[in-house]
């Protein structure tokens, strides 16, 4: 057997990426039938710690966990990169209770929680990475931070995640062949019982897996960057669908769109909205965007220039989730002129 190689992280004296590999596989190989586990653990909202402390006082955070984390095993954990930490453990080893104990930190004056996803080891004929990135993803699966701040792997996860990565793929080809489908849920004014407004909801039928929910798709689509053709194509959509009912002279209500964030962070919106209204000759006040207060705080210059470009031509922007745990009522202040959804 070859000696494990020992490569370390300078910060907390771990091993780095390359040697955990390395060391879980000479382990693994040098105890053949033992059961082991794999624990992936990262500090939940680090960078929250770097930007209001500095990375000065976050690298004493990362080396405390660190010392908590490693205790958990006579075996050498991790780390992996950042906030995010590996262990390799005898399955005999595995405690619960302990694990839920290091979900809650304190160094110092700073609280801080962790978050751990468990893959136990079965199949030695898989990759010391897969078996880690199968710990890294059940980290998804959290369900109860506080209580539960755990999750283990099982299979219907593989399931989930792979048919997340075939949806990842299909944005274009199912805008093209129509599988995306745009409903209007109308708003009705609680005093004239009339219908005031409606807002735009899109909806996935799927040739293979039917109508998929927009709570599975979306996440998707904001995690490789996609979300931005799907907004645009809602957007076209309700323009055109606001024009052909004026040609025809039947009567249209404001529709609302939803924006993401990315829509933001692409400096296109505005410009690509205005050209279409514009384009078809369609009522500016007949369309609205919707965004949320998340989206704001995250980043405000872009979204308040491009918000400006909207209201200036006629468009009205609507704050959707407002009290969500952000800004709050700085943020409604800051946008005084942005129209409350609801609150």
């Amino acid at each position: 057997m070859n000696n494990p190689i020992t490569t370390r992280d300078p910060l907390t004296g771990l091993l780095d990426r390359s040697g955990f590999l390395c060391y879980v596989e000479n382990q693994l190989k040098a105890n053949n039938g033992a059961q082991y586990t794999i624990i992936y653990g990262n500090i939940h909202n680090f960078k929250v710690i770097n930007e209001i402390r500095g990375t000065q006082v976050g690298d004493k955070v990362l080396i405390d966990f660190a010392e908590k984390f490693s205790s958990c095993s006579h075996l050498e954990a991790a780390r992996m990169e950042s906030d995010h930490f590996i262990l390799c453990i005898p399955l005999e080893d595995f405690d619960v209770d302990r694990l839920v104990g290091l979900s809650q930190n304190q160094y110092k004056d700073i609280r801080y929680t962790a978050r751990f996803g468990i893959y136990r080891i079965r199949d030695l004929t898989m990759s010391v990475n897969a078996m880690c990135d199968r710990a890294k993803a059940a980290k998804r699966y959290i369900t109860d931070e506080y209580y539960v701040p755990y999750a283990i792997w099982d299979e219907t996860m593989r399931e989930e995640i792979v048919s997340e990565g075939i949806l990842s793929t299909e944005l274009k080809p199912a805008i093209e062949a129509g599988e995306f489908v745009v409903y209007y849920q109308p708003i009705v004014d609680a005093k004239t019982q009339e219908i005031a407004s409606a807002e735009a909801l899109i909806r996935w039928n799927h040739p293979k897996y039917g109508f998929i929910s927009p709570g599975k798709f979306i996440p998707v689509f904001e995690k490789n960057a996609s979300i931005a053709k799907l907004d645009y194509f809602v957007g076209i959509t309700v323009v055109n669908f606001i024009q052909s009912r004026l040609s025809v002279g039947k009567a249209i209500v404001p529709i609302s769109v939803n924006a993401s964030r990315m829509d933001f962070h692409n400096h296109q919106i505005a410009h690509l909205i205005i050209s279409k209204v514009d384009c078809l000759g369609v009522p500016p006040e007949l369309l609205r965007i919707e965004v949320t207060e998340s989206i704001y705080a995250l980043e405000p210059k872009q979204i308040l220039t491009e918000i400006q470009q909207m209201r200036t031509y006629g468009i009205q922007v609507l704050l959707d989730d407002f009290g969500s745990g952000y800004s709050s009522f700085n943020t409604l202040t800051t946008l005084m002129w942005i129209s409350l959804k609801s609150i």
